[in-house]
């Protein structure tokens, strides 16, 4: 069995709760395709930024090697005349502010000539250990990691080749360039809102100009770095940044792009406040107009269900038409069927009670009816009571010689007759065939002879129409005025007081009748027996 979904306002709670669900899950979702986006986006930027600025140092890089490659075929430098090589050093490095100084260092690592200082007939430096030297012996030219400069004192880079004759190492050219001059250059490019460059050493670790190493810091994890996606760093200060490397070609270094990670969450962040700011909205509104249709809803519920309570109280009042008027259209109709099915239900209820309590010939109360009040009456709130008891004279003789048709109509003339003489607070029934009783409560003594005056009263007043029928009805009455008897007991003294005057009266009521008959004024007319009313079999 399905369960039971519970009230308007359960199922709008839950609806709310869905919807304010369905708000967090599409946040959720934007969120992971924006986070997804935006990192594919940084990666690119990163990678394409990079890929530029490593082509663009590479080139730097290999026009300086070549720049000392060629000095090193210089004449001078082949035939190793020092003073020649001193006054083109001396020009060259006139001409190329790169480099900060340009050496010739023989095949025992002793710098012999340098443009910044002559020939050096014994220079107080070897430069035998240094990696460059090394490499050179080697038959290599040789970019330097960043080292301090022994001559002048300050981190530098230095651009070696050997100076090789007839397949003899003869020694070496070098060209130290300040590290600033490329520094500042790879410092001041920038991409992005904050994307920037800097370049790491050989053991990873940052080159700053304020250091004399022109490096501090801890070493980066270079291995990573350089890998197929970027990373995610940390500095010491907590700031946070994504980060890929990539080791310059011919080169011990490393050049590093980064963007800060607040660029990378703006976007994110302010894609997620605007929707959330739209997803509040939509929700402030949804809230707002649920709550609008559910008061109308609400309204136009309670308005049926408080007719449904009344139909099961025995009310039948029709629904408030102008509550039904600003209901919804489908509640308007359920409404309109509402009363019309209440209107109905009253008629037919009344219908069956009017029927249930009423005779269907003379519409006057029925024995049923009459046994309830008598029971009533005996509460002791309505007395002192009378009742009086009523019989037709004759009827028999009226339904066997004129046909029941005209023996109704006796008992319907009966009836006006009771109802005329008695009063509003009287409840008159017909409780055999032409047997009828009066019930009248808060009666005095004389109730009971002042109803049955005015009995005879109205029964002279109908017999002066034409076309009246010899109606006679005799009467007995008791009233409990000082006894406190039962109605019951009440019943059976009228009845004996009833059956004395009928018996007084029965010749004058024979002879009436049989004179009626005689005039010749009505002539029978008998209904088919199928058709004849058993409740108007009479006595004499």
């Amino acid at each position: 069995m399905a369960a039971n979904p519970g009230s308007v306002r359960d199922l709008l709670r839950r609806y709310r709760k869905l919807f304010a669900a369905a708000i967090v899950l599409l946040l959720v979702i934007v969120g992971f395709f924006e986070l997804a986006r935006v990192s594919r986006t940084t990666e690119r930027n990163i990678s394409y930024s990079l890929d530029m600025q490593s082509v663009a140092l590479e080139r730097w890089f290999a026009l300086n090697l070549n720049f000392v490659r060629s000095i090193a075929n210089l004449p001078s430098v082949v035939s190793g005349n020092y003073d020649e090589i001193f006054q083109d050093f001396q020009r060259i490095a006139g001409a190329n502010s790169n480099f900060h100084n340009l050496s010739f260092v023989d095949r025992e690592g002793n710098p012999v000539v340098q443009s910044d200082s002559g020939v050096i007939p014994a220079p107080k430096t070897n430069f035998s250990d240094r990696d460059y030297f090394i490499e050179a012996a080697a038959g290599r030219s040789y970019i330097s990691d960043v080292i301090s400069g022994r001559l002048v004192g300050k981190p530098i880079v230095v651009f070696s080749t050997p100076v090789i004759t007839d397949g003899e190492f003869k020694g070496l050219v070098t060209g130290a360039i300040l590290f600033d001059t490329i520094l500042k250059t790879i410092l001041s490019t920038k991409f992005g809102e904050s994307g920037s460059f800097f370049l790491l050493n050989s053991r990873g670790q940052t080159i700053d100009l304020t250091s004399d190493t022109g490096s501090e810091g801890e070493p980066h994890e270079v291995g990573r770095l350089t890998g197929a996606s970027s990373l995610v760093c940390r500095e010491c200060d907590g700031t946070t940044y994504f980060a890929k490397g990539k080791k310059l070609d011919r080169t011990v270094f490393y050049l590093v792009a980064r963007v800060d990670y607040n660029e990378f969450l703006t976007p994110i962040s302010a894609n997620l406040l605007y929707l959330l700011i739209v997803g509040l909205a939509l929700f402030s509104v949804q809230l707002f107009t649920t709550r609008r249709v559910f008061a109308l809803l609400e309204k136009s519920l309670a308005l049926l269900l408080e007719g449904v309570k009344k139909i099961e109280n025995g009310e039948y009042d029709s629904l408030d038409p102008d509550r039904l008027e600003r209901s919804p259209n489908e509640f308007r109709e359920l409404g309109l069927a509402f009363n019309s099915m209440a209107e109905n239900v009253q008629n037919k209820t009344s219908e069956l009670e009017f029927k249930s309590f009423h005779d269907g010939l003379t519409d006057l109360y029925n024995r049923a009816y009459f046994m309830d009040v008598m029971t009533r009456m005996d509460s002791g709130r309505f007395g002192p009571v009378t009742l009086v008891v009523c019989d037709i004279d004759g009827l028999k003789l009226i339904n066997d010689s004129l046909g029941h048709r005209t023996g109704d109509e006796l008992l319907i003339a009966a009836a006006h007759v009771l109802m005329s003489a008695s009063r509003k607070s009287d409840f008159v029934s017909r409780v055999g065939g032409d047997e009828f009783a009066i019930i009248l409560p808060h009666s005095t003594p004389d109730t009971g002879a002042w109803i049955i005056n005015r009995i005879e009263e109205e029964i002279q007043n109908y017999k002066r129409h034409e076309g009246s029928l010899p109606l006679n009805i005799a009467c007995g009455s008791s009233c409990n005025h000082d006894d406190g008897r039962s109605v019951e007991e009440l019943q059976r003294e009228a009845d004996r007081a009833m059956y004395a005057a009928k018996q007084s009266k029965r010749a004058q009521t024979r002879g009436e009748i049989q004179a009626f008959l005689a005039s010749g004024v009505r002539t029978p007319h008998q209904k088919p027996p199928e058709q004849r009313d058993n409740d108007n079999t009479g006595g004499s």
